[in-house]
């Protein structure tokens, strides 16, 4: 980046699965100039997979946005070899333990970014293309995973903004027990409670070497006031000027999305009441909250949940 060029703003919304960050996303990305491209830590596996669909409807590989970033980024390189550009991403994305090592100065960022240096110069392409390809002057990305928003922040061409969400790990440990339910794969109780802890405890580290570009949400709160929040995450990246998607305070309306990858309710449009879904504290046996409770009660207290639903 020469010294004369703008970084890109980024929100990253970082935290533990379902947890409503594709609906927040979404909200986001109907802002005036800014652009939701979903999930894109993934896009080479699951944006690009024979049934890989865009938020738009169609196969991400036939979508016009998306056949756009790509000539413009990558065109270099055609045919681009997906299967290569992941692995590329699996073998050098910083691992917990070097994100944890990186946050308290154990390992110097320098040495992590030569390490990654053909990786963030594949990132760098795609959000390049991504910015200059739609003309947004915000991308949201809603990828969750901490380590891909450790090597977005090594990048100088990116201002990265963390929104950290969370919601209380009974409420996800349930939803991953409807998808399991489903045949949908999932996790068992104790893996989602596991993850929980060590997902949103990594992310606390990242938002600490953020500063002034981290924002904590609690999904109970957005669901509760999303205007509020959507204003407050528009706040802190000086957008403040915007106009929201809100028809009132609890309805958004939706329009045709260009997501790669996320929750199914991506391709939803129209008019969407935002709400709460807190099934699980009637429907999830007693037993199974006690224990998602007992791995997960020191950042419980620390996130402001009670023992007790």
């Amino acid at each position: 980046m020469t010294q004369t060029e703008t970084p890109i703003k980024l929100i990253y919304i970082a935290g533990w699965g379902r947890s409503g960050s594709t609906l927040m996303a979404r909200i986001l990305g109907e802002v005036e100039g800014f652009f939701h491209g979903g999930e894109l830590r993934t896009i080479w596996v699951d944006g690009f997979k024979p049934k890989g669909q865009c938020g738009c409807g169609v196969p991400v590989k036939d979508c016009e946005v998306w056949q756009a970033v790509l000539d413009k980024g990558f065109s270099d390189l055609a045919p681009l070899d997906y299967k290569a550009l992941n692995a590329l991403r699996l073998q050098t994305e910083p691992r917990t333990h070097e994100i944890l090592l990186s946050q308290f100065g154990l390992l110097g960022k320098q040495k992590l970014a030569a390490r990654m240096e053909k990786h963030l110069d594949v990132l760098r392409r795609l959000y390049s293309a991504v910015q200059t390809t739609t003309g947004c002057s915000v991308i949201v990305d809603d990828s969750l995973h901490p380590g891909h928003g450790l090597a977005l922040s090594l990048m100088p061409q990116i201002q990265l903004y963390v929104v950290h969400l969370v919601r209380d790990p009974r409420a996800t440990a349930y939803s991953w027990w409807k998808r399991q339910k489903n045949g949908l794969g999932t996790y068992t109780l104790k893996e989602n409670a596991l993850g929980w802890d060590l997902r949103n405890a990594v992310v606390d580290l990242l938002g600490r070497s953020q500063r002034d570009r981290y924002i904590r949400v609690l999904y109970e709160d957005f669901v509760k006031d999303p205007l509020r929040v959507t204003q407050s995450i528009i706040n802190l990246v000086g957008e403040t000027d915007k106009k929201l998607p809100f028809v009132n305070s609890h309805e958004v309306s939706l329009s045709v999305s260009h997501s790669v990858f996320g929750n199914p309710n991506r391709t939803d449009t129209g008019t969407i009441l935002i709400k709460g879904d807190d099934r699980w504290k009637s429907d999830m046996d007693d037993r199974s909250k006690r224990n998602v409770t007992l791995f997960t009660w020191p950042l419980l207290v620390r996130y402001g949940y009670g023992f007790r639903p």
